[in-house]
């Protein structure tokens, strides 16, 4: 503590808006906050100040993608570990499960390509799987189009240093990959889940 302030804090957890009240003004290893679509300003604030390594964030959206912010990690630097947990009301699109899906995994993919990360893990939480029963609602069947592979393959040529990351859809499916770098010409997506383990070069 210097002048009666902390110079490093190890975590910070909370809701950005009362995160951002406080007046944080020292480091901090791991932040773990939450925040609307429209926090995103308080949010980059605090991310200024605090420069963790290691970022928990949960955001809620009314649509998704469409209330996605883009430049949310715009000019940040430090954070290596990154879980980004998106809760959403409805699956916002063109009413095309294909294109829907495409647009929101080309989204995430501008969302975290400033950052310079190791680890990534990314969850979508449709706020209706569970109560909503009928298989042709669109938000269900843009999620289903999501194309998980295709998708590890466009974040990894945005983050050259990444060795792990995993993608989870509340009522659909969830992969985990490790990045094998030991060949640099040649690396490897590994994937590993509970049924089976594959190895696909990457493109």
């Amino acid at each position: 503590m210097i002048n009666g302030c902390w110079s490093r804090l190890e975590r910070v957890s909370g809701h950005i808006r009362h995160i951002y009240r406080t007046g944080l003004s020292c480091k901090v290893d791991h932040l773990d906050c939450a925040m609307y679509a429209n926090d995103v300003q308080k949010f980059r604030t605090v991310l200024h100040d605090a420069l963790p390594w290691r970022l928990d964030l949960s955001i809620h959206l009314d649509l998704f993608p469409m209330d996605l912010s883009l430049g949310i990690f715009k000019d940040t630097l430090g954070i290596t570990e990154l879980r980004l947990f998106i809760s959403f009301d409805e699956f916002y699109g063109l009413n095309d499960p294909l294109v829907d899906a495409e647009v929101a995994q080309d989204n995430l993919r501008e969302v975290v390509a400033p950052l310079q990360l190791t680890a990534l893990e990314v969850e979508l939480d449709w706020k209706g799987a569970t109560s909503n029963h009928d298989p042709e609602h669109r938000s269900l069947t843009a999620l289903n189009s999501f194309r998980f592979r295709d998708f590890a393959r466009q974040i990894m040529a945005v983050q050259s240093s990444l060795h792990s990351f995993a993608l989870s859809i509340t009522g659909t499916a969830a992969a985990k990959w490790e990045i094998d770098r030991s060949s640099p010409n040649y690396p490897l997506l590994v994937m590993c889940d509970m049924q089976h383990s594959e190895q696909v070069l990457i493109a």
